[in-house]
C-alpha cells in the first residue's frame, strides 16, 4: 500500500548472496561457540524462499549450511557436538531421528522447557552435521496446495547442542527453526486434512506473534504456552539467549497481502528484540 513503511535490521534485496545473508547471521554463531543459547528462525509465505535461504540450491550454501561450518571451526575441540531434529506437525512433536511423539516438560538439570526423550546424534564433523540437517527436511511433513506443490507442514526444529567434556547438559545450542508457511485458507483452497494442517500452521504463528508482542511490551506474563511451538522456544526467546529472524517475502504482484502481513510481522518481531541481557548458558569453553 502506498505510504507504508517499514523498519528492519537489515534488508537484502534479490541480487544478495547467501553470503551476504550469513554475514548479517555469524556474530550469532559466535555467541553459540561463547556459551549462548542462539536460535535462527525463517519465516514467510509459503513458496517465499525459506527453505532456499538455509539450505540453498544451485550450489549456492544456505545459511545453516555456513552457519553448521563455522560452529565446527571455533568449537571443535572444546565441546562434543550433537544434533537432534524434530517437527511440530498439527501441534504434535515428532521426533525426526528417533521417531515417536515426544511431550514438552521441564528438564529437571536446566530448568528449560525441552521435547523429553528427543534422540541426539553425535556428530563429529560439518559433512555429518548436514547430513542430519537435510535429512530432516526430507522427513518433515509436506504436501501440495494451491500455493506451494511441496508446502511445509510442519515447523521443523533443528538444534546443535554443544555440550563441554564432563558435562550432562548441553552448554550452548545452535537452533535452526524453518517456520511452516504462512497462507490463507482463501488462497491455499486447503480442504481436509490440508485444511486442519493450515489452520494448526496459522494458530502456532498467531501464537509466536502473541509472543512477541507480549516481550516488546514488557508484559508481566508472556503466553509461552500457548502453543507448541512457543512453548519448546521458550528459552531461545526469554531473555537469556539471542534470537534473529529472517522474513523471505514473495515479489509477485498476487503474493502483496501475504509479503505485507510477513513484513508487519518482521516489524513486529523486530520492536522485541531487546528481550534482555542475553546470559551465558555455561562459561564459554575456549579461552577467549
Amino acid at each position: 500500500r502506498k505510504g507504508t513503511c517499514f523498519r528492519f535490521d537489515h534488508v537484502l534485496g534479490s541480487a544478495s548472496s547467501q553470503a551476504d545473508a550469513f554475514a548479517q547471521l555469524a556474530p550469532l554463531v559466535e555467541a553459540a561457540i561463547e556459551g549462548f543459547s542462539v536460535t535462527i528462525l525463517a519465516y514467510g509465505q509459503t513458496g517465499s524462499g525459506k527453505t532456499h535461504t538455509l539450505l540453498g540450491s544451485g550450489g549456492g550454501d544456505g545459511v545453516a549450511q555456513q552457519a553448521i561450518e563455522r560452529l565446527f571451526d571455533g568449537a571443535s575441540g572444546c565441546y562434543n557436538l550433537l544434533v537432534s531434529a524434530k517437527e511440530i506437525y498439527n501441534e504434535n512433536v515428532r521426533d525426526l531421528l528417533g521417531g515417536g511423539v515426544l511431550d514438552v516438560r521441564l528438564n529437571p538439570v536446566t530448568g528449560r522447557p525441552e521435547a523429553q526423550g528427543e534422540k541426539r546424534v553425535p556428530v563429529a564433523s560439518p559433512g555429518e552435521a548436514l547430513e542430519v540437517l537435510h535429512a530432516a527436511f526430507d522427513l518433515r511433513v509436506t504436501g501440495r496446495t494451491a500455493c506451494n506443490a511441496t508446502s511445509s507442514r510442519s515447523h521443523l526444529i533443528v538444534t546443535l547442542h554443544l555440550v563441554a567434556p564432563g558435562e550432562k547438559a548441553s552448554s550452548s545450542k545452535l537452533q535452526i527453526v524453518d517456520l511452516a508457511g504462512s497462507e490463507r485458507l482463501n488462497q491455499s483452497k486447503a480442504e481436509g486434512t490440508r485444511k486442519e494442517e493450515t489452520i494448526k500452521i496459522n494458530g502456532s504463528l498467531l501464537a509466536l506473534g502473541d509472543v512477541m508482542a507480549a516481550l516488546a511490551e514488557r508484559q508481566g506474563h508472556v503466553p509461552f504456552r500457548r502453543s507448541k511451538l512457543t512453548h519448546l522456544l521458550q528459552d531461545s526467546l526469554d531473555g537469556q539467549a539471542r534470537a534473529a529472524m529472517v522474513v523471505c517475502c514473495a515479489p509477485g504482484e498476487h503474493c502483496r497481502s501475504e509479503s505485507v502481513c510477513s513484513l508487519r510481522f518482521a516489524e513486529k518481531v523486530s520492536r522485541a528484540v531487546e528481550l534482555g541481557r542475553a546470559r551465558r548458558l555455561r562459561p564459554a569453553a575456549r579461552g577467549t
